[in-house]
């Protein structure tokens, strides 16, 4: 116990199911002590159906909040325990409603004074403690909380808030050209591109940002350079030319954040319209460029190749 207790927040699911199994085997028992021929896991169609009679399979979805297909086979086995029916519905003769039998029907009033004993243990359980007294209102709240936003959001969130809390996007300085020169030229080889589009632009870095001509951010972390954005300007326009994020830390929105500081940069320099080009074999980074606000404009074919093959793909941005 000390064990789960130790865990806190991270083990919450579990100890919930440790919970949930220690209760439906406990009431498991009760029924059969008392001879009952009922499961737990029919209760919660019974006691909807006892509550607001005949239902269609998708209200009883749609009230228990579960799938058609599970509330389908709940359907199934009760039949076959000769517990419930389908009827016609007097209003709708399409509609098909599940009712009780009359063998159904005889076992409610067995089951009812057993509900009532539950309902008054688990209230004297609860009581017990000053916390538990409150904990149904507790998980009320909690399932609203989760409606809201699911905990896989937050999870995700709070995941990507720790892979970029250590990263920062700088200008890049003299000081990173060997790790920059290092970046572009492993990109070029992972890809196999066999050709450069501007040598300047990677040999004499420094001259094309003095120039205005180029702009180019560095992503660091522990000023270690883990990858880059390259952008060529001319005639207020701009086009991505790299974005490379060293291997180990790639999967880590690294390039989100790359993407997002350059186009805030060439937004301040008065920079109108961005385009990036790339091979569509890199088609998964079209999200990223998606979520940044890029329109994929069209995609360009590559006779060297099949149609399958290669080709580009051209995306833009235009910045009011």
């Amino acid at each position: 116990m000390d064990f789960y207790r130790k865990t806190g927040e991270l083990i919450f699911g579990t100890r919930l199911k440790r919970v949930s199994e220690k209760f439906l085997t406990d009431v498991s028992k009760v029924y059969k002590v008392l001879d009952i021929p009922f499961e737990v896991s029919w209760f919660p169609i019974f006691y909807l159906l006892n509550q607001k009679g005949a239902l269609s399979v998708t209200e009883i979805a749609r009230e228990l909040q579960i799938t058609h297909s599970a509330v389908s086979q709940w359907v199934n086995v009760l039949q076959k325990k000769r517990l419930i029916k389908f009827t016609d519905d007097a209003n709708d003769r399409r509609k098909r409603l599940v009712d009780f039998t009359a063998k159904g029907s005889r076992l409610i009033p067995t089951l009812e004074p057993i509900w009532e004993s539950m309902t008054k243990a688990m209230q004297n359980l609860l009581a017990e403690g000053k916390d538990s007294v409150n904990l149904l209102d507790a998980l009320s709240q909690l399932e609203d909380s989760i409606e809201k936003e699911s905990l896989y959001a937050r999870i995700i969130r709070e995941v990507r808030k720790t892979q970029l809390g250590d990263i920062t996007v700088c200008p890049y300085i003299p000081a990173d050209e060997g790790p920059f020169k290092n970046l572009i030229l492993n990109w070029l080889i992972h890809n196999n591109e066999g050709t450069v589009s501007d040598s300047d632009l990677i040999n004499h870095p420094d001259d094309k940002i003095r120039q205005e001509d180029a702009l180019i951010l560095m992503a660091k972390s522990q000023e270690a350079c883990i990858g880059t954005i390259v952008v060529q300007v001319a005639d207020g326009r701009a086009e991505i030319v790299y974005l490379v994020v060293d291997e180990p830390w790639q999967r880590r929105q690294i390039g989100k954040k790359l993407v997002q500081e350059a186009v805030q940069n060439l937004k301040n320099r008065q920079i109108r319209h961005i385009r990036v080009q790339f091979d569509r074999r890199m088609s998964h980074v079209i999200k990223l460029f998606k979520d940044a606000g890029f329109l994929l404009q069209s995609v360009t074919s590559d006779e060297a190749y099949s149609e399958t093959e290669r080709g580009t793909l051209n995306m833009d941005l235009h910045l009011t």
